[in-house]
């Protein structure tokens, strides 16, 4: 790729339209797509880690409990609400996920645990107990590792407190989000009280933590900078050792209910929080005795991973933390929607989660040397604004300048980076300029695969608008089937149309459909948008009583099903991706009636 307005049309087009483009990760995602793993596979690739673990790697186990009381109208997390069955079944799944991994990490010795969600203390006191016993038992800890758990103040109790400690837990993380009683009631999280998070606080200090943190959500709807900042002021008052300042990453519900459907203006109204509070919560966090970080440094807007920390000076920082990030940062995730990373070999999420482990599903990527480099590059940029040329040079025994020369180079020529002693900084600012700045130190063969793909031909041709409702193969685009041969009103039958490498394959049953410009609709007005490789998105309704089915078809046999109720989706805010990958020779998404799978 040999100009630079072409390596720019190329990231710009994998990045989409402004003001309905991708997040970065999505992005990537298009560059790096997911394929699935067996449970036999991810064992494989465990042990033989383990069997050449290095010094100085760290190994984390997190385990996910994804339910919460209620689903917050801004949270991007993956969560939904339950009532005490399905977390009792839920946790004995976690034990059985647990104990058919314990072979695997015999004489393994874990830096850190972390248990999260949703609201894990949303669990009953018992069930709690029986999970940790299970995770004490089989796996092994290092005395000066973080084991930490997160709860809400609605679900902390004092003995559930306690029995964290006495399971050997060093810290815990309040989910506090804001302490004005109108913002959460705006944003859906109306029955915490302020009274509940002393009493946490409170609770959490009788029993022996020394180490509390408190997070608390910069761009929630109904705030203000004055607002913001006596919410900074109430968490220094409950005796909290470290303050963890996160950014609101609105998901597209949040944004067409609060914002107009509007990102601009959330932008907007987010900056004028930060401009009108930042000076005067740095003020307060020094009077405190707390760090206060370098704003200049540290980049809050771009991902949801992304926190500004004010930690109380006067105690002693942990050895260990919990992170993804790193070549030598090692983690195993249990439960639904769970993340893992083995560096040097993969990455996975666990995107079903049933009592068999071998029967759940396991989505991801292969991890080589030059990914590894691209993941870290990524998560420093999103969370930072620089890379460290010599943490870099540490990491990985690579020199970043000649490593990424042709993507500095074209920054350069853009004007938008900047070249220290001992960093890389990049000058953009806006969100979307700077995820495809990013994309510059991806390889050009990369991008160019993915954006074919996604655009069915010259990606450089300007009257190529891209994908779009109206051109997805298969399903909306003009090779479509017709809907007599789908047999779409036949519950007896189910007619399968086999797509080619690239394009979605539907497959419905029982439940009539009808493809009206360029959308499919029918069933109640329950939607949910599905991004495909083929395009940009296909909005679908379906009835409410759907299931959500996606296989993956080898040989004539299903090596991988993942089922999800539409409703659960859409309680969720999750994203599925469906494509057909390059591992497996079609993929099929089906939608059933939930008696069809019950």
């Amino acid at each position: 790729m040999e100009k630079i307005e072409e390596a720019i049309k190329a990231r710009e087009k994998i990045i989409g339209k402004e003001g309905s483009g991708r997040f970065l990760g999505s992005a990537i995602n298009l560059i790096y797509p997911d394929k699935p793993f067996s449970f036999s596979d991810i064992k494989s690739m465990w042990r033989g880690y383990l069997s050449n673990r290095k010094e100085g790697d760290q190994l984390g186990l997190y385990v996910h409990i994804p339910f919460c009381f209620s689903k917050c109208s801004f949270c991007s997390c993956y969560s939904r609400t339950c009532d005490s069955s399905d977390i009792k079944n839920y946790i004995d799944n976690l034990i059985s996920h647990l104990d058919s991994l314990k072979d695997v990490f015999d004489g393994a010795l874990f830096d850190n645990f972390y248990l999260g969600g949703g609201t894990p203390s949303i669990a009953e006191e018992g069930d709690l107990s029986r999970l940790l016993d299970a995770v004490f038992l089989d796996f092994k800890f290092i005395g000066d590792g973080r084991i930490c758990s997160e709860l809400d103040p609605f679900t902390s109790s004092l003995s559930k407190l306690k029995m964290f400690k006495d399971h050997g837990f060093t810290r815990v993380s309040l989910g506090v989000q804001s302490f004005d009683g109108d913002v959460l009631r705006l944003n859906g999280r109306g029955h915490q009280t302020e009274e509940m998070v002393y009493r946490a606080f409170s609770d959490a200090r009788e029993v022996g933590f020394k180490y509390i943190n408190l997070d608390l959500i910069v761009g929630l709807y109904g705030d203000t900078p004055g607002k913001l900042v006596e919410s900074f002021r109430k968490a220094l008052s409950t005796g909290t050792q470290k303050i963890s300042l996160y950014a609101m990453q609105p998901i597209k519900s949040y944004l067409d209910e609060r914002f107009d459907s509007d990102p601009v203006k959330f932008d907007r109204f987010w900056q004028d929080l930060l401009n009108g509070s930042l000076s005067e919560i740095s003020d307060l966090a020094e009077k405190a005795g707390f760090s206060v970080p370098d704003y200049s440094e540290w980049y809050l807007k771009m991902t949801n991973c992304s926190s500004w920390s004010y930690q109380d000076l006067r105690v002693p920082r942990e050895r260990k933390e919990y992170i993804m990030d790193g070549p030598k940062q090692f983690i195993i995730g249990v439960g639904e929607n769970s993340s893992s990373k083995i560096c040097g070999v993969a990455r996975y999420n666990t995107t079903s989660f049933s009592a068999d482990p071998e029967k759940s599903s396991y989505m991801g990527s292969d991890i080589g040397p030059r990914k590894e480099m691209i993941d870290y590059l990524v998560s420093s940029f999103s969370k930072k604004n620089q890379i460290s040329l010599s943490e870099f040079q540490g990491m990985f025994n690579r020199d970043f300048l000649t490593e990424f020369d042709i993507g500095i180079g074209r920054l350069k020529e853009l004007g938008v980076i900047r070249i220290d002693s001992d960093a890389v900084i990049l000058l953009s600012g806006e969100k979307r300029e700077r995820s495809v700045h990013v994309l510059m130190f991806f390889d050009d063969d990369d991008v160019i695969r993915a954006v074919k793909s996604a655009y069915h031909g010259d990606y450089l041709d300007e009257s190529n608008s891209g994908p779009s409702e109206f051109d997805i193969p298969g399903v909306c685009g003009p090779e479509r089937p017709s809907l007599e041969s789908l047999d779409l009103d036949s519950p007896e039958k189910m007619t399968k149309w086999e797509g080619v490498e690239g394009e979605m394959v539907l497959v419905t049953s029982g439940r009539a459909l009808d493809i009206i410009d360029g959308s499919i609709v029918g069933g109640d007005e329950r939607l949910l948008s599905v991004l495909s490789r083929s395009g940009d998105g296909l909005k679908i309704k379906v009835a409410a009583d759907c299931v959500l089915v996606r296989e993956y078809v080898k040989e004539g046999k299903i090596i991988y099903e993942e089922k999800m109720s539409f409703d659960d989706v859409l309680k969720s805010e999750r994203s599925f991706v469906f494509f057909v990958s390059d591992s497996v020779e079609r993929e099929v998404i089906l939608m059933k009636e939930m008696i069809d799978v019950a």
